[in-house]
């Protein structure tokens, strides 16, 4: 649903333009998808927490230096070491199951 609202843009000429607006519930649909969802990204594979520690320290490492400024270098960072942390969970948890 959308509708269409007039808005004075500038008062003193009388300019007016037509903005669209569109519903709320609109945009709440159109929100992405989570950063992490079990059953899309569970993984069958879980590597050896060796492995899995030596990436985390990668992980760690490639964004140790990302700017707080930088909002591209920032959502990198928080993909990268959610997925690095996800795998030394996993791997920890593997591990204390054997």
């Amino acid at each position: 649903m959308s509708v269409q609202l007039t808005d004075p843009i500038n008062f003193p000429s009388g300019d007016r333009r037509t903005v669209q607006v569109r519903h709320l519930a609109a945009v709440a649909v159109a929100l992405p998808d989570p950063l992490f969802d079990p059953a899309r990204d569970g993984s069958l594979w879980v590597a050896p927490l060796d492995v899995a520690v030596q990436e985390a320290r990668r992980t760690l490492a490639r964004y140790e230096a990302a700017s707080i400024h930088d909002h591209g270098g920032m959502v990198s960072a928080a993909t990268g070491l959610d997925s690095a942390l996800r795998r030394l969970v996993a791997a920890l948890d593997a591990e204390v199951q054997a």
